[in-house]
């Protein structure tokens, strides 16, 4: 294929890869299915809300993920925007790590719900933050302070510790949150893909050239001072940059459905022939196939 009719390819790849996911969630019905690790935990836990907690938590950002797909989508349709595309990745990478790390099916129900208990400070914290940098009346923030104390006691109630460096500060809860390189690299090992799309979000000079212009031409040096000037101009990007952006964007929406069906104990048979199906048609690696 030429590389305008593998991009267009890959690009309806995406598309029919979260519509037909999306289907396979909602026929799944939102409750696990009875013998499942999800059914299981929640009829054995001390706490049973807690381990609710963790489907909601995931379900807003899943619902993210799929958002993000339909904005990427839009992005790499002409007018193709290329920083947007990269940035968007980006967003879902961060989510879709925080969901398959919170689905896991790999851990027990007291380290999954203190998974969600270090996502849960760490997000009360930055709104304390945020409360500060707004300048909210102080019994207002008073009030998000408060929501940090209780969220600590009932984390004590259920057995969990309270995280705090060397000068007894508190800074986590059950466990300290990974940051968003070290979870990505962890639950997607898309540490090296997660910076360049970061130093584009960041924006750093050498990624944004690198990615997003392409060389026009060298001028002769200039008069008088000699100085080198390099035009470039604005590229929507070849098809590896596309392909790399697209590789990513699949797997942030397949690894954390993936987790969820194997810990909800929904038809695995069937994920597996619609991620094989849209992967042939995407034309995806082996190395790829991480349900293999």
């Amino acid at each position: 294929m030429t590389p305008t009719e593998v991009f267009l390819t890959i690009r309806a790849g995406l598309s029919r890869l979260d519509n037909e996911v999306s289907a396979f969630v909602q026929s799944q019905g939102i409750d696990p299915t009875p013998g499942s690790q999800a059914a299981t935990e929640r009829a054995s836990y001390a706490c049973p809300e807690s381990l609710y907690t963790v489907s909601a938590i995931a379900s807003i950002l899943l619902d993210s993920v799929s958002e993000h797909v339909t904005v990427l989508v839009r992005a790499m349709t002409e007018p193709i925007t290329p920083f947007a595309c990269l940035t968007c990745v980006r967003s879902m990478l961060e989510s879709a790590s925080i969901a398959a790390w919170l689905l896991d099916p790999m851990v027990d129900a007291q380290r999954r719900v203190g998974r969600t208990y270090a996502h849960r400070y760490e997000g009360l914290e930055e709104q304390v933050k945020f409360g500060r940098s707004a300048k909210v009346p102080p019994d207002k923030l008073k009030e998000l302070e408060d929501l940090v104390d209780k969220l600590e006691r009932d984390a004590v109630t259920l057995g969990f510790t309270v995280i705090r460096d060397r000068h007894g500060k508190r800074i986590g809860l059950a466990e300290r949150m990974p940051s968003a390189t070290d979870i990505i690299k962890l639950v997607l090992d898309e540490e090296w893909g997660y910076r360049a799309l970061s130093a584009v979000a960041h924006a750093h000079t050498w990624a944004m050239l690198r990615l997003g212009f392409t060389t026009a031409a060298e001028q002769p040096p200039q008069p008088g001072d000699g100085a080198r000037i390099v035009a470039m101009e604005k590229s929507v990007g070849g098809i590896h940059m596309h392909a790399f952006s697209v590789v990513r964007a699949t797997k942030a929406l397949a690894v954390p459905v993936w987790n969820q069906c194997l810990y909800y104990g929904w038809d695995k048979e069937r994920l597996v022939a619609i991620l094989e199906s849209v992967y042939d048609q995407m034309n995806m690696q082996p190395v790829t196939r991480f349900w293999r």
